[in-house]
């Protein structure tokens, strides 16, 4: 697991194998209304208060991800999260 707490100097790698283009993560990190970053596997959960212009930025440059934002938590989940989700629409 990856942290990143406050305006820590701590690199902090995106953990997402592909993206579309330069990956907004970091950009993301390092803004104030970010409050903590951390990386449990695949997975990025983000603390803090998040507009939707960074939720839409999210998932543009995540797009095989699922981006969702509850509150004050926004989360990249995992691949295989995206998969059974994906397969759950298809069955509808």
């Amino acid at each position: 697991m990856t942290k990143r707490e406050g305006r820590a100097t701590a690199p902090f790698a995106c953990p997402v194998e592909s993206h579309r283009g330069t990956c907004v993560l970091l950009d993301v990190i390092s803004q104030p209304f970010t409050h903590r970053a951390e990386a449990i596997g695949s997975a990025v959960v983000l603390h803090g208060a998040f507009s939707e212009t960074t939720l839409a930025d999210m998932r543009a440059c995540h797009p095989r991800r699922l981006v969702t934002v509850d509150d004050d938590v926004l989360v990249i989940w995992p691949a295989d999260r995206t998969a059974r989700q994906t397969e759950r629409t298809q069955r509808r």
